[in-house]
């Protein structure tokens, strides 16, 4: 495990602010996520609604016995729980399973209506397992 990683494992929570002005500049670090499996929460300073991270990526570690095994939801801060989508051909899917491992760190970016996963540890992205898939900014919303 890297210091990273273990600091963030530790509970210790590290956020980077951002206003609505640096939408799709800025990513949010958070600590270990929380709750189900498919539901899962996790918390990030500063934000009250969701339209304070839309157009943001967020990064979090996934908790302790919560690999995705499916379709998962994330809460942030106890907010509306929306859904963590994957590319999938050029179009955005459900998360099928193993694509978030508990105790790695995740990225998405909000787009307004889902998370969209940036890293995928499955090696069925189109760049390779472990990578983070760099999208351009801002992100075009796409639907299967």
């Amino acid at each position: 495990m890297n210091k990273l990683t273990a600091l963030l494992s530790g509970a210790f929570l590290l956020a980077l602010a951002v206003t609505p002005a640096l939408a799709g500049q800025s990513s949010f670090a958070v600590g270990p996520s929380a709750g189900t499996v498919a539901a899962q929460t996790i918390t990030v300073s500063s934000v009250t609604s969701m339209s304070d991270v839309t157009g943001t990526d967020i990064a979090w570690v996934v908790g302790t016995g919560l690999t995705d095994t499916g379709p998962t939801t994330i809460s942030v801060n106890g907010l509306t729980a929306v859904p963590v989508d994957r590319m999938n051909s050029g179009a955005l899917m459900p998360l099928g399973g193993g694509e978030m491992p508990a105790g790695k760190m995740v990225r998405a970016f909000f787009d307004g209506t889902e998370l969209v996963l940036e890293t995928d540890y499955t090696g069925s992205d189109p760049v390779g397992s472990s990578k983070i898939i760099n999208y351009t900014t801002p992100r075009p919303r796409l639907r299967a």
